[in-house]
């Protein structure tokens, strides 16, 4: 059995009364006899002593209701006999009883079920077993009801945490309309959205008044929880003038002002500083006054934006406003491009400063054309500059060409300082020349040589042209017959004399063996192609665009090679460029006496007749 509250007394039976009226007449029988002589020995009768205990299956029930706790009263007489068909009442403060009235069966037990359906709080049920004047109580614990509590746990003051508690029996399932309650440790106030909606759930909110941890009680059914909210302080720290984005004149004295409070509070006393991106600050470091308020003065000899920051260990503001120069003593325009084509644009800027360089911003700049025999027109005629001191406009060329230099704007700020610039309107269409530069180097790949060339893009006026694609091919032209023989004075491989030059088998360069090309007979036009070239190569501002050929190191000094430049696609127009170039093999390969290079002998053979394939 489990732990159990019994109380034991004992029960005279059979009742008072009945008691009462057989001694009296016993006593009355006593009298008779003795009065009429009779002399048999007084008889006694013993009263009959019951003893009551209560007991229950288990000290705990849980609060969802699904389960039912049994009670169990056992009845015993004074030797411990227990005793049947003695009725026994059972009760209890809360909860459910299945059975008030009972019987004790053959075991002397009388048993009922105690359940909770209904009622989900934790709590003590105090359950009694009755007998006659005679009970027994025992103590059954309810519990599993609980609250989770969630949320933010931080704000400040004037602000607000919000929090969700949730309300759940002992099988995790939620408990609707149950109001909850809360208390403040600090005394901030909370404001709940009401009772337990559907999912058990309901709303906290704090408000931040008093500063510190706050820990918070929430209770319902029984079940409490707590959480601990910290309240913060607002430290505010703010400048105050001037206004953000304020002009302050070069040369001259601004003042700025920061605010510092804590919870709305001016703070005295307290040590701000200052930094600057541009300029002179009087101070670094200012202490605040009794309105909480600190400052220091600016000035810039140098016109621009400025940020000012304002710091605390804690924290820090910024402030942005610019210095601005006045008084315009010089002008300079400027074109994006130089040259144009026909019926194209160009910006042109116009950079306004004062006398120490600085930046005029805000001045009326007037932009005229002094020179244009091609018909080219201006955006505007007059732009304010900006705060970088700078004024644009659009010019776009006419439909004819110029002369070199042959258009001239003129920009004019403050009525006499004046700037110009030239510009070269030239015809579409670009030209190419190729050049190489003096190295020869190998390849990364060891059984070729690498050479490079450079095109340069210029229009037709001489100036650059950049972002011009340009397409390249290299073609075989003349090969020639022989080998190579070291010579001791010059102390380098060189041509053997006489030696044969051949030309090309592919007379029409169509890259295709005709009838009667195959001078030598060996079934393939000579000389084949094995040399590589860059396909295409952009030119940079400079108009230059570089690429590599590569050559078998076995073809220097046999063969001749032409290389073509297009500005456009290979075989749309005729190349703008052609250059004829000899194979020629690097110096460190014909230098040593004892070691033949790897183009000793001709690739087209040794036999000095071109109709030989040897």
């Amino acid at each position: 059995m489990a732990n159990r509250a019994l109380q034991l007394q004992h029960i005279k039976e059979p009742a008072v009364l009945a008691f009462s009226v057989r001694a009296f007449l016993l006593c009355v029988c006593c009298y008779l006899l003795t009065a009429c002589g009779g002399g048999a020995p007084a008889s006694s009768s013993s009263a009959v002593t019951y003893q009551i205990a209560l007991y229950a299956d288990s000290n705990n029930l849980a609060s969802d209701g699904q389960t039912s706790l049994a009670l169990t009263a056992v009845v015993k007489d004074q030797s411990n006999r227990v005793v049947s068909g003695q009725t026994v009442s059972f009760s209890s403060d809360s909860g459910n009883l299945n059975s008030i009235v009972a019987t004790t069966d053959a075991s002397g037990t009388a048993t009922a079920l105690l359940s909770t359906a209904g009622d989900p709080a934790n709590r003590t049920i105090v359950v009694t077993a009755q007998l006659g004047s005679q009970n027994a109580k025992l103590q059954v614990t309810v519990q599993g009801t609980s609250l989770a509590v969630s949320g933010n746990l931080d704000t400040v003051v004037g602000g607000q945490a919000v929090l969700s508690a949730v309300l759940t029996n002992s099988a995790g399932q939620p408990i609707a309309n149950q109001v909850v309650n809360v208390t403040s440790s600090a005394g901030n106030p909370v404001v709940l959205s009401g009772p337990t909606d559907s999912l058990g759930r309901v709303s906290l909110t704090l408000t931040g008044q008093n500063t510190g941890p706050d820990t918070l009680t929430i209770t319902a059914l029984g079940a409490i929880a707590t959480s601990v909210v910290t309240v913060n302080s607002v430290q505010s720290l703010s400048f105050t003038a001037p206004a953000a984005a304020t002009d302050v004149l070069v040369g001259a004295s601004q003042t700025l002002t920061a605010h510092y409070a804590i919870n709305g509070t001016p703070q005295t006393g307290v040590n701000v500083n200052f930094a600057a991106s541009r300029g002179i600050l009087t101070s670094s470091t200012a202490t605040t006054d009794t309105n909480g308020d600190v400052s220091t003065s600016f000035s810039s000899n140098s016109a621009g934006p400025v940020v000012v920051t304002a710091s605390l260990p804690s924290g820090s503001t910024q402030l942005s406003f610019n210095v601005k120069a006045t008084t315009p003593a010089s002008i300079a325009l400027q074109s994006t491009r130089s040259t144009l084509g026909l019926r194209e644009e160009t910006q042109l800027t116009a950079t306004v400063r004062d006398a120490n360089g600085n930046l005029v911003a805000d001045q009326p700049v007037s932009f005229n054309i002094i020179v244009d025999s091609t018909g080219g027109s201006l955006s505007a005629a007059l732009v304010r500059s900006n705060n970088g001191g700078q004024a644009s406009i659009t010019y776009t060329s006419g439909g004819v060409a110029s002369g070199i230099n042959g258009v001239t704007v003129e920009a004019t700020v403050a009525t006499s300082i004046t700037s110009t610039t030239r510009l070269t309107v030239a015809q579409a269409g670009v030209a190419i020349s190729l050049v190489r530069d003096n190295n020869l180097v190998l390849s990364t790949n060891p059984n070729f040589y690498s050479k490079q060339f450079t095109a340069i893009v210029t229009d037709s006026a001489g100036n650059p042209v950049s972002n011009q694609t340009v397409e390249f091919r290299v073609k075989p032209e003349r090969y020639y017959k022989g080998f190579l023989v070291y010579d001791n004075v010059a102390g380098v491989w060189v041509v053997s004399l006489p030696s044969l030059s051949c030309a090309k088998e592919d007379t029409n360069s169509n890259d295709s063996l005709d009838a009667g090309e195959d001078l030598n007979g060996n079934g393939q036009l000579d000389p084949t192609p094995a040399e590589t070239i860059t396909r295409t190569a952009v030119s940079d501002s400079n108009g230059l665009a570089t690429i590599n050929l590569l050559y078998p190191r076995e073809r220097a000094d046999w063969l001749d090679v032409r290389i073509e430049a297009y500005a456009g696609s290979i075989g749309s127009n005729l190349p703008q460029s052609v250059r004829f170039f000899t194979l020629l093999p690097l110096v460190d390969d014909i230098l040593d006496s004892l070691v033949p290079p790897p183009n000793v002998d001709s690739p087209f053979g040794t036999v000095l007749d071109c109709t030989s394939p040897n």
